[in-house]
């Protein structure tokens, strides 16, 4: 009796701790295994409602670097409109002044968002942060991390690059073609070739460049410009004949001979093209990039040909720009471009930043509002990357949560009590061990009725 109680008094003890605890196994004793395996699933939970919370925090520091660059945007697209209303030809000097001291404040402004966005006093914009690396798993391991390139500098000195690269036609005056299937542009492994032009100009060159598929490179055609030194035109005794772009400029017969003036006032009204006069000498430009062609004969000496009667094109500057990448230019059919050798490529090279731009001039202004579309480029990436991130993360939360709550109902079917089944044997235990205590009482009494029988 004394047995079946002291067992029965152990398993209502038991029944006690559990419902107590809520827990099937409180020491190793109720279950070793189960103790092990739910222990481990505990250091689970517990490490992926962690990371959970540390993937919320790199959401929340992806969207505070994320706010800065949208403000920085703005700016941009601000510089971007200044630029392009510096570039209108009815703005004076004072203008651009007026214009240029808001795009350099803007230009401040945005390296002072640039240098102050941080998080947890980390900055996040100026390149100094490094690679984040976010611990979203329970364990070790990069499986268990998420990188994030947080290198980027959005500062004006580290944004805005251009690359830019400027080939000369004229090397290719005396000739009145070009085999445009010479030229080859290479950008990011990929080569394309300009097609077949005949009496190309750098007007068709650079139309040329902005048309290729592949490669995306702006081109834009500078001057055509011809010098030519008239002195010993006005001073000969000899007849004189001018023909420029197919027109009939002048035919003078000897002995009436015309300044440098009339000469350049002659050329200005026969054709499109402008001429200056600097002392004895004319200079010719297409601010187009058309050919000039120029044919002449009389006069000591050609003032613009080498030959007379022989007409000579003179072609002008190209200039080609790409964001991001570097470009070369090549001429595979022998040198047709002046800097451009067969086999040696001319390399674009890469402008100063943003922080160097300015809307002084028709040429700064262009030249500033290729340098703000490559920083909104820059810009836009790096966004772009922190939205990757954040929308990677909240995949990442989404799995968590769902994991944590299956491992955490796995974990409690090992480790935790069965409520219903301890109450009831709590309430059968109790039931024995009163009637384990009702026997053994009974059993102590038996001795004394057996003293009683001998006493009488």
């Amino acid at each position: 009796a004394r047995q079946n109680l002291s067992q029965n008094t152990s398993d209502l003890q038991q029944n006690q701790e559990r419902l107590s605890s809520g827990l099937r196994i409180n020491s190793a004793a109720d279950d070793a295994a189960g103790l092990a395996i739910s222990d481990r699933m505990n250091a689970q939970v517990k490490g992926m409602n962690q990371a959970s919370r540390n993937a919320n925090d790199g959401i929340s520091m992806a969207q505070t670097a994320e706010g800065g660059l949208q403000e920085i945007t703005n700016i941009l697209q601000r510089m971007r409109e200044i630029g392009v209303q510096s570039a209108n030809e009815s703005n004076t000097s004072s203008d651009r002044q007026s214009l240029n001291q808001e795009f350099q404040d803007l230009g401040e402004e945005l390296d002072r968002i640039a240098r102050s966005t941080s998080f947890n006093g980390q900055n996040i914009l100026d390149g100094s942060r490094g690679i984040a690396e976010f611990q979203v798993g329970p364990d070790t391991g990069s499986q268990n991390q998420i990188t994030v390139d947080m290198n980027t500098s959005v500062r004006s000195s580290n944004i805005g690059n251009v690359f830019e690269a400027n080939f000369d036609l004229s090397a290719t005056s005396g000739s009145n073609s070009i085999d445009l299937s010479n030229l080859e542009l290479t950008k990011d492994g990929t080569t394309e070739a300009l097609n077949d032009v005949s009496d190309a100009s750098a007007l068709d060159v650079a139309d040329q460049i902005n048309s290729l598929d592949e490669i995306n490179v702006e081109a834009q055609a500078g001057d055509t410009v011809t010098s030519g030194d008239v002195s010993s035109v006005t001073s000969s005794s000899s007849g004189y004949t001018l023909d420029v772009n197919g027109t009939d400029v002048l035919n003078v017969a000897s002995g009436n001979n015309l300044s440098a003036s009339d000469i350049a006032q002659e050329i200005r009204d026969a054709t499109d093209v402008e001429a200056e006069v600097s002392g004895s000498s004319i200079t010719v430009t297409d601010p187009s990039g058309q050919n000039i062609d120029i044919t002449e004969s009389g006069g000591a000496a050609p003032a613009f040909t080498s030959t007379a009667g022989t007409t000579t094109t003179f072609r002008g500057e190209v200039d080609a720009y790409a964001t991001e990448e570097t470009f070369s230019v090549a001429d595979s059919g022998g040198g047709v471009t002046e800097g451009i050798a067969n086999g040696d490529p001319l390399q674009a090279q890469q402008s100063a930043a943003l922080d160097d731009a300015d809307v002084l001039t028709v040429g700064n202004s262009l030249d500033s509002v290729r340098k703000v579309d490559s920083a909104i480029n820059e810009v836009d990436s790096y966004r772009a990357t922190l939205g990757a991130a954040q929308n990677r993360m909240d995949s990442t939360i989404a799995n968590l949560e769902n994991s944590s709550q299956n491992l955490t109902e796995a974990r409690s079917r090992i480790r935790d009590a069965d409520i219903a089944k301890q109450a009831s044997e709590q309430t059968m235990n109790n039931v024995r061990r009163q009637a384990a205590s009702s026997v053994l009482t009974q059993a102590n009494q038996s001795p004394q009725l057996a003293l009683q029988l001998l006493g009488g």
